[in-house]
C-alpha cells in the first residue's frame, strides 16, 4: 500500500523507513513541532557516508514528484543538509563533476526550503570544502588516475586534467558558490535575518574573495611540483596564516597531522606528539575558533558543523577533555539558538562523561553512565551555571 502524501505523479523510489520520517515531518503541526524534530534526527541517524547522497536524492525526488501538501519547504532543508554531508564525508573521492552535482542539489533544496540562513550557509560551507579539496588534490597529484570518474568531463579531454587543471576547476566552483551567497543575500529582506548574521556574511564574502585569489595564485606557482608533501603543507600554512582564515589554517594543520600519522612515528613518542598530535589538536582548536565566531554571528548551522569537526579531530588523538569542550560549545549553540533541548541534554551529558572518563583514566572508548545529579553538580562546579540550568530544564522535558 502506498502511504505517500498527495497526488501520485510518477514512480519514485525511496527507502520505506526514510519515507515514513519524511511523511512524519509533512504531517506535523509545525516545522519545529516535536514530532518533526524527532523525524529529522531519525533521518540523520540513518545516514552514512555511503548513503547520504542517495537519501538526499530520494527525499528531493519524493518531494518534487509525489507530494503536494504545501509543507515541502519543511523537509527540503533536510535533503540540503544530506547533500552537504555527502560532499564533506566523501570529499577525498569527489571530482569536479560529482562536486557540482552535489552542490547543485544542496543549493536547490535549500532555496526551496523554509530556512533562509541555510541558503547562505550551505554555499559558504561548500566554498570552504573546495579549499580542503585543493589541498588533497596536490597531496595526491600522483594518484589522479584513482579519480577517473571525478575528473572525466565531457567537454575536457581527460589527459588535460592534471592536478593543476583540476584545482582550477574546483576554485571556479568556489567562486560560483561565493556568487550564490551574494545572490541569496540579495533575495532576502535584511530585516529577516539577525544583524550579526548579515554582518558576518559581508565579512565572510570579503575574506573569501581574498582567500580564493591568493590561493589560486599560490597554486599557479609551477615551483610547487618540486616540493615534498610536507614542504607544500608548510608553505600552505604560511599562506593560511597570512590570510588570517582559521578554517583554512585548520585544514592545513589537519593534513600535516594526517601526513605524519601515516609515517608511523612510535606511539607516545616525542616525535608523534610534535608531528602528529599537535597539528591535529591545533586543527581542532582552529575549528573551535571558527565555530565560536560563527555562533556569535548567529550562523548556527555553520558553527555546529565546526564543532562536530573539532570533536572528530580531538577523538582521533584521544583528547577527551578537548572533545568535551567542543560538546559544551555545541550545547551552548543550541541554547542560544533555542531550537533543540534534547541536543542540549545530549551534548552536555556526553561532554561530562568524557571528562569523568579522563579523570578516572578509563580506556579510550569507555565512558561511564552518570546520574542526573552528578552531571548537574559537575557543570555547576566548573562554572557552567547557564549550561547546568539548561540541562536541568532539558532533562525535565525529556520523554
Amino acid at each position: 500500500m502506498d502511504n505517500s502524501i498527495g497526488k501520485f505523479f510518477r514512480k519514485v523510489v525511496i527507502d520505506p523507513e526514510l519515507k515514513r520520517y519524511v511523511n512524519q515531518i509533512l504531517r506535523a503541526s509545525a516545522s519545529d513541532a516535536p514530532e518533526a524534530i524527532t523525524a529529522r534526527k531519525q533521518i540523520h541517524r540513518m545516514t552514512t557516508p555511503e548513503n547520504s547522497y542517495l537519501f538526499a536524492s530520494e527525499i528531493r525526488g519524493y518531494l518534487e514528484e509525489k507530494t503536494r501538501v504545501g509543507r515541502e519547504q519543511w523537509v527540503f532543508p533536510v535533503a540540503g543538509d544530506l547533500f552537504l554531508d555527502a560532499l564533506e564525508l566523501n570529499l577525498p573521492a569527489v571530482g569536479p563533476n560529482f562536486f557540482r552535482d552535489h552542490y547543485s542539489g544542496l543549493l536547490g533544496c535549500y532555496r526551496q526550503g523554509d530556512c533562509i540562513c541555510r541558503t547562505i550557509e550551505g554555499p559558504a560551507y561548500a566554498a570552504e570544502l573546495v579549499l580542503h579539496k585543493t589541498i588533497c588534490l596536490f597531496l595526491h597529484r600522483d594518484d589522479m588516475h584513482a579519480q577517473t570518474e571525478g575528473v572525466s568531463l565531457s567537454f575536457v579531454n581527460s589527459e588535460e586534467l592534471d592536478y593543476r587543471t583540476c584545482i582550477g576547476l574546483f576554485l571556479d566552483i568556489a567562486e560560483q558558490a561565493v556568487q550564490d551567497v551574494v545572490e541569496s543575500v540579495m533575495r532576502i529582506e535584511r530585516s529577516s535575518v539577525p544583524a550579526a548574521f548579515f554582518d558576518y556574511v559581508v565579512e565572510w564574502k570579503e575574506r573569501m574573495d581574498r582567500v580564493l585569489r591568493r590561493w589560486r595564485r599560490h597554486h599557479n606557482n609551477e615551483g610547487l611540483t618540486s616540493l615534498s608533501a610536507e614542504d607544500y603543507l608548510v608553505g600552505a600554512l604560511e599562506v593560511a596564516k597570512e590570510l588570517e582564515h582559521p578554517s583554512l589554517v585548520g585544514m592545513v594543520k589537519e593534513e600535516l597531522g594526517v601526513l605524519h600519522e601515516a609515517a608511523g612515528a612510535p606511539e607516545d613518542s616525542e616525535s608523534e606528539l610534535e608531528r602528529t598530535i599537535h597539528p591535529l589538536y591545533e586543527a581542532g582548536m582552529a575549528n573551535l575558533e571558527q565555530g565560536n565566531w560563527e555562533r556569535e554571528s548567529e550562523a548556527y548551522n555553520l558553527a555546529l558543523r565546526r564543532y562536530r569537526k573539532a570533536q572528530a579531530l580531538f577523538n582521533r588523538i584521544h583528547d577527551r577533555t578537548s572533545a568535551a569542550k567542543a560538546l559544551v560549545e555545541e550545547a551552548r549553540t543550541h541554547i542560544k539558538k533555542g531550537d533543540d533541548r534534547d541536543e542540549v541534554r545530549r551534548s552536555l551529558y556526553e561532554g561530562v562523561r568524557l571528562v569523568v572518563a579522563h579523570v578516572k583514566n578509563l580506556p579510550h572508548g569507555e565512558v561511564p553512565d552518570l546520574p542526573h545529579d552528578t552531571v548537574v553538580r559537575f557543570l555547576q562546579t566548573k562554572g557552567y551555571r547557564i549550561e547546568a540550568q539548561a540541562y536541568v530544564e532539558a532533562t525535565r522535558e525529556a520523554p
